[in-house]
């Protein structure tokens, strides 16, 4: 799974893909798991690299905050390439917590008690 930051104007995707040809126009289809609904998206640069490795640079209009996403990249002929699953949040990684902003704790008693003998 990949964390991306819904205020990026583009992300970034390290990918290893199975059989991309330098040069080859590439697809991206970024499906929302929670709405069930599919955007496509052309990549605005690539990179390959040494290592098999593909840097795949992309301007993702759909994320929304807590929004799980499933990413495909597919080829000219439309065999899928690269697949990953995509969480969108705004929160660092490291910190991130579901109840961000939501959470409050209410002080309406003081947990007072009386011991008889």
């Amino acid at each position: 799974m990949t964390v991306v930051n819904q205020d990026n104007a583009s992300q970034r995707f390290i990918t290893i893909p199975r059989n991309y040809i330098e040069g080859e126009s590439l697809t991206i289809k970024v499906r929302d798991e929670q709405k069930n609904t599919v955007f496509t998206f052309t990549p605005t640069n690539v990179y390959p690299n040494v290592y098999d490795l593909v840097y795949i640079d992309c301007n993702l209009t759909c994320l929304y905050e807590g929004g799980f996403f499933e990413l495909s990249v597919l080829n000219a002929s439309s065999d899928v390439l690269y697949k990953d699953r995509l969480f969108s949040t705004n929160q660092s990684a490291e910190n991130y917590s579901i109840n961000n902003g939501n959470f409050i704790t209410l002080n309406t008693n003081n947990n007072d008690y009386i011991v008889i003998q």
